[in-house]
């Protein structure tokens, strides 16, 4: 009795088109994949301003003025803070009086507007995000955000 031997497999040619197409579709993927990601941490930044508004209108309820600083709404000698997933550093920018001048978030010198704005923490993912790249909300409400060169991009950032 004669016995065929037959192998089975995947040839060699078979395996590096599995291969190209593995890499095609990763090539292609990849970068829509770290998009989605970096557009879904831009809502660290933006819940992080809205409750720093939020404690900022509580301030000014006790106080009858808005905090000049960090320092003055959350205590200690904080001039900066870190967003809730450390994306984003945030910060309170022009305190200005009623009048429009320099203001001491006191109720001798109160504060009467203000401005907290967010930027990317160097080191992580987000300063690759040119498209967002400062965020800015007032004790108006008014919401902005714009790219690495300053051009206004609110309709895409919120």
């Amino acid at each position: 009795m004669h016995r065929k031997n037959s192998q089975s497999g995947f040839t060699l040619i078979e395996l590096m088109i599995v291969v190209a197409i593995i890499g095609l579709i990763s090539a292609i993927a990849y970068p829509n994949y770290v998009e989605q990601v970096r557009k879904s941490r831009r809502a660290d930044a933006q819940i992080k301003l809205q409750e720093l508004a939020q404690l900022q209108e509580s301030f000014f309820s006790r106080n009858l003025t808005y905090a000049r600083d960090l320092s003055g709404l959350l205590g200690g000698s904080l001039n900066t803070i870190d967003s809730d997933e450390a994306f984003y550093q945030l910060s309170v920018s022009n305190a200005s009086s009623a009048a429009g001048g320099g203001c001491a978030g006191t109720r001798a010198s109160p504060c009467a507007a203000y401005t907290l704005q967010a930027v990317p923490n160097s080191g992580t993912s987000q300063t690759s995000d040119t498209t967002c790249a400062l965020y800015t909300l007032d004790n108006l409400r008014r919401r902005a955000a714009s790219d690495s060169s300053s051009t206004d991009t609110t309709s895409q950032c919120w």
